[in-house]
């Protein structure tokens, strides 16, 4: 069955759930930044109502749940709406995603928050294109577009500690934002993951090292935060494709510096 909760807004968000009464909550929440909401309890009269935004809530990860996303995945009205899964264990969704060759990264593990459910769902409206960054966010919740102060703080400090092991949690209690909130902001706005940037900044300063100081291997593993030279090597060649070992042999490093890490950067 499908029924309309509210229309009061240009996008319509689809809560996919075999028992409504469990996302109550979910729906009240999304409401509240005037977004029209749907539930649908099977996934048949999706093309009737066809959403911006899925949001499969997979509680038991049971065989009627994978038929109810194969059966959106069919329909070519459903088909390109991209879907945000919550679900307690990700690995079986994970591989349903990957026969369906549907996007692997949408999950949020259950239970969450009204607040992070919002912001999630708007930082991922924002990626898919449903929403502009100068959007109105719930209160409490800041917009990509007017804090890209936050975000250029963020990544000051995150560069300043890239090589502590707790160095986004760090950085959120610092700029007194939550983690999962600064994750989303973070993805929304640069288009890699915290996680990602970090990474880009470590490689980055071992290349430095490597060309520019005689630190052995062990010692710039160490300085930048690896647990073991196995770790920062295997980190290492798989952004740049080389070894660290290599890469400060090689008569073309130079060519090479930017190789692996400039492909996540952002403009």
């Amino acid at each position: 069955m499908s029924f309309a909760l509210q229309i009061s807004s240009t996008h319509r968000i689809s809560l996919l759930i075999t028992r409504p009464e469990r996302l109550s909550w979910a729906v009240d929440a999304l409401q509240a930044d005037g977004l029209e909401v749907t539930i649908d309890t099977d996934g048949s009269n999706l093309h009737n109502l066809v959403p911006d935004l899925l949001i499969f809530n997979v509680e038991e990860a049971s065989r009627v749940e994978r038929d109810m996303l194969h059966a959106v995945k069919a329909h070519p009205l459903t088909a390109p709406v991209p879907i945000l899964f919550i679900c307690a264990d990700t690995e079986p969704v994970r591989v349903w995603c990957a026969s369906l060759s549907t996007d692997i990264n949408n999950f949020r593990i259950a239970p969450l928050s009204p607040v992070e459910l919002r912001t999630w769902v708007q930082a991922r409206r924002i990626h898919y294109g449903l929403a502009f960054p100068e959007d109105v966010l719930p209160s409490g919740i800041h917009s990509v577009a007017n804090d890209q102060d936050l975000i250029r703080a963020a990544k000051k400090h995150l560069s300043a500690h890239h090589a502590k092991e707790d160095a986004a949690e760090h950085v959120a209690t610092t700029l007194k934002v939550e983690r999962i909130e600064l994750d989303d902001m973070f993805y929304a706005s640069q288009g890699i993951t915290i996680s990602e940037f970090l990474t880009q900044e470590r490689i980055r300063n071992a290349q430095r090292l490597l060309l520019q100081s005689s630190l052995d291997i062990a010692a710039i593993a160490v300085a930048l935060g690896y647990a073991s030279v196995v770790q920062f090597s295997e980190a290492f060649h798989e952004v740049t494709g080389l070894t660290p070992v290599a890469y400060r042999c090689s008569s073309g490093a130079d060519s090479l510096t930017t190789q692996g890490v400039m492909r996540w950067s952002s403009t």
